[in-house]
């Protein structure tokens, strides 16, 4: 039996820290600050400050 999946959706911010990362060999400690044009997601924002990366603030809504 097949199984149907719906593509994993990850917000912008979260996305390019993670390519950092692999880019990088996850040496990231010359970089602390992911620019972005809008405030994040409260998870969003919660992610990047646990990695230890700072950015525009949030907004404060979750989005699934």
């Amino acid at each position: 039996m097949r199984e149907c999946r719906k593509p994993l959706h990850v917000h912008c911010e979260v996305n390019l820290l993670l390519e950092l990362l692999k880019s990088q060999n996850n040496s990231t400690e010359s970089l602390k600050y992911i620019g972005i044009s809008r405030r994040c997601c409260f998870l969003c924002f919660h992610f990047l400050k646990l990695m230890r990366f700072e950015n525009k603030g949030t907004h404060g809504k979750v989005y699934p």
